[in-house]
């Protein structure tokens, strides 16, 4: 696990490196982000030796912000979220968070960045689990939450293109009935 992860850091800092050799501008006021991949937890390190992702959870998440004109620190948008198994069968989960975010910075280094963010959102989750019986057991229905996320943020000085890594804590249970989970997200500054 620590040779994967040394090699991930390397990847993504020898692409951040690469995509800073083309960029000559370096402030930019608007922020696009993307996530999809399976969450990492004990299911999904099973199912991969085995070549089966029926019960893996998926994350996929998209994000705009724009930067405060009071605070250049301060970044303010939108966020959505989806979570589901990519079961084929009856039974699985999905959930989807939807609700404003702010970030802010309060260290910047040339190719890194230290903030915090946090999000209040809205969730509607949709479970359905195996019963012996006829029917399913369904469960479904609306929530609201808040996190806070401490991380940091990867790029070249002049780079569009910026790889965050944080850690949220939340009110309610984000994937896989945790409040506490690790998030990374691909960004495209303009």
């Amino acid at each position: 696990m620590k040779q994967l992860s040394l090699l991930l850091v390397f990847v993504v800092l020898t692409f951040c490196n690469a995509l800073a050799r083309n960029e000559t501008e370096n402030k930019f006021n608007h922020q696009i982000g993307v996530q999809f991949n399976p969450f990492l937890n004990d299911l999904f390190f099973e199912e991969l030796s085995g070549g089966d992702f029926s019960r893996t959870l998926w994350v996929f998440s998209s994000r705009y912000g724009y930067k405060a004109s009071f605070n250049y620190n301060l970044l303010l948008g939108g966020e959505v979220t989806y979570i589901q198994t990519s079961s084929r069968n009856p039974t699985g989960f999905s959930k989807f968070n939807m609700g404003p975010w702010g970030r802010f910075i309060f260290l910047e280094h040339t190719w890194v960045k230290l903030f915090t963010e946090s999000s209040v959102f809205l969730s509607y989750y949709d479970t359905k689990l195996f019963s012996f019986t006829d029917q399913p057991i369904k469960d479904s229905g609306f929530d609201w939450g808040y996190y806070l996320s401490p991380g940091f943020s990867l790029n070249a000085a002049e780079s569009r293109w910026s790889f965050d890594f944080s850690w949220k804590f939340s009110t309610i249970p984000l994937i896989d009935g945790r409040k506490d989970v690790f998030s990374f997200k691909i960004n495209f500054q303009f």
